[in-house]
């Protein structure tokens, strides 16, 4: 386990089935995808007394100790976990059953908001250039992810197909595919 960090501040604080779940900046790599408060997912969803173990798992085995952190925050200190650790739990309790086919969009949604502070704070536009650049450092090589995440594959959609769309001061990303004929 890494030493304890001092006092962080969450880049996001998402309020999600009612509960609060925190999201972090990445204590290990720029630019990289928001990391969670590990603790806050049992508040969070209704999780089963085994999606509960493979947390405490998560948080203490060694071999996940280059996907977690121990960080202060003004409420304690707490185990924060990488992106990629959400989407691995997420996906295997959902395929197993031990959660609703929901809860990785349901993360998803709220990870968004703390994904766009984080572009927001490198100066990158939503839809630019730059944000798919960013978007694809962060998350790595995306190899045949698009065929088994379908969040990989909207992504990639987005990237090719995307323009911006501008209302009320906020930019949306509107996939237009062109006809296949």
């Amino acid at each position: 386990m890494h030493d304890i960090t001092p006092i962080l501040e969450p880049i996001h604080i998402a309020a999600t089935n009612g509960k609060s779940l925190r999201f972090f900046r990445s204590p290990v790599k720029d630019p990289d995808m928001p990391w969670f408060a590990v603790d806050d997912i049992p508040k969070c969803f209704d999780l089963s007394r085994l999606a509960r173990m493979v947390l405490e798992i998560i948080k203490r085995e060694p071999k996940w100790a280059d996907v977690r952190y121990r960080v202060s925050t003004i409420d304690g200190v707490v185990t924060i976990a990488s992106h990629d650790a959400a989407k691995g739990f997420f996906g295997a309790a959902e395929q197993q059953g031990e959660l609703p086919k929901s809860a990785l969009m349901t993360y998803l949604e709220a990870a968004a908001p703390a994904t766009k502070k984080l572009l927001d704070a490198a100066g990158i536009k939503l839809g630019s250039p730059e944000m798919y650049a960013w978007v694809r450092q962060a998350i790595g090589d995306l190899g045949d992810q698009a065929v088994l995440n379908p969040n990989t594959a909207l992504f990639l959609a987005m990237e090719r197909y995307g323009e911006v769309v501008e209302r009320d001061g906020e930019r949306f990303i509107r996939i237009v595919v062109p006809d296949q004929d």
